[in-house]
């Protein structure tokens, strides 16, 4: 366990004193580095180390604010300690900085507006799933749903006749929805 926090001293003394003598783009090296501290964290997740995995990811997002994937896991703890807001808003940042549309991004930010009773926020990344791909008839069932329960129900029926699918489930809920 010491030779553990040992390595990632080490690892995050070289990146703090390569940063600072290279204010520029990363070297190869701080990327391993980075790469390195990042799967770090992820293991302390797993193992159920949820502080020190923050811990990491925080440092991380202080070298690189801008990296959607340390975002989105700094948000999926806070949603697991019940920090609602602070994660929806981490699940934001890391939305809007992500260039591929990760579907995962833009699930953990509808799931934490959903937890901090922010559902008005969630219905436009429900309409970026939908750009990605319209036929998606669980995402759709799902705007269909937040839009009922928000009590918009004009959008609600226009959503409804949009969701084409042979789902028995969904076809079910769309019909007791709509009576």
């Amino acid at each position: 366990m010491n030779i553990r926090k040992t390595l990632i001293s080490l690892a995050l003394c070289a990146m703090t004193s390569a940063a600072l003598v290279a204010q520029t783009a990363p070297t190869e090296q701080e990327k391993l580095v980075f790469e390195s501290l990042y799967l770090n964290a992820l293991q302390a997740k797993l193992k159920g180390d949820y502080q020190n995995a923050f811990n990491i990811f925080a440092y991380l997002n202080k070298q690189q604010p801008t990296t959607p994937a340390v975002l989105n896991e700094m948000a999926k703890l806070l949603n697991a300690s019940q920090d609602y807001v602070h994660a929806a808003e981490l699940a934001e940042k890391a939305v809007a900085n992500d260039t591929t549309r990760n579907r995962e991004y833009i699930k953990t930010a509808i799931g934490a507006y959903a937890m901090a009773g922010q559902q008005e926020k969630a219905l436009p990344l429900y309409d970026k799933l939908l750009a990605a791909d319209p036929a998606d008839a669980q995402t759709q069932y799902e705007k269909f749903s937040l839009l009922a329960t928000l009590g918009r129900d004009a959008e609600a029926l226009r959503m409804a006749d949009a969701i084409k699918t042979n789902d028995p489930d969904i076809r079910f809920e769309v019909a007791i929805r709509r009576v």
